[in-house]
């Protein structure tokens, strides 16, 4: 895994016609049962798409999975991480906004602390969770052996903003981090390790996700879309 990968976004990457492409693709796939609405497309195949993702990666790297995702004010992402060690350590996490409605920018709360074992869900409050890839587990992050805890309340700013949807501010207790506004033609690049959520969300929101393994050795290969 590389430690020091950063989390960096950027905005008018993509033009209104390539948003427009690619939500078209999105509408032509057929849903499969989760959150993660709709699977892989062709989108991969365009030359014009992997030229963007490989000038803003910029570390050698292979993909391991992508998808679209679709979700509603009634189906937000409780925090979890998406780091699989079986599945060729994808350490990497690409977000592509296409679109949001209602009057408030959606964001994504990326927080400082990491997981290092395989991706979980966890389910605060709730009932346990189960999910095609991130194992539903009780309990809130600070309970696990997560890295840099805080040993502090969540920021107020930071749970009253974006995270009071999701119950408690004890449930972000040792927690730290940031959110960052998914603004459609924009792109963002954090850590898989690091544990995300949703922000709260006033309407829906459909975007691409892509998670990449990064490479070690540099001659291995450059960047690997197939």
């Amino acid at each position: 895994m590389l430690e020091n990968i950063a989390t960096v976004q950027q905005n008018n990457v993509f033009t209104d016609q390539q948003i427009n492409f690619l939500i078209d693709e999105y509408n032509k796939l057929e849903k499969y049962d989760g959150l993660m609405n709709k699977g892989e497309s062709g989108v991969l195949e365009e030359e014009w798409f992997v030229s963007i993702i490989k000038k803003f990666i910029k570390i050698p790297c292979t993909l391991a999975a992508y998808n679209f995702y679709k979700i509603d004010d009634q189906g937000s992402y409780l925090p979890h991480t998406d780091y699989i060690l079986k599945d060729g350590c994808p350490d990497i996490n690409i977000n592509i906004p296409l679109y949001y409605t209602g009057n408030k920018i959606p964001h994504l709360v990326i927080f400082d602390q990491q997981y290092l074992e395989n991706s979980v869900t966890w389910c605060l409050d709730y009932e346990i969770q189960y999910f095609k890839h991130n194992t539903g587990v009780s309990g809130r992050p600070c309970d696990y052996d997560i890295t840099d805890k805080t040993n502090e309340s969540c920021n107020q700013e930071l749970y009253d903003t974006h995270l009071k949807a999701q119950g408690s501010i004890n449930n972000f207790y040792s927690l730290s981090g940031k959110a960052y506004p998914l603004i459609p033609k924009s792109i963002l690049m954090f850590n898989n390790t690091r544990i995300h959520c949703t922000g709260q969300l006033e309407g829906e929101r459909l975007g691409i996700s892509i998670s990449f393994s990064s490479v070690k050795n540099e001659k291995e290969v450059s960047l690997q879309i197939t």
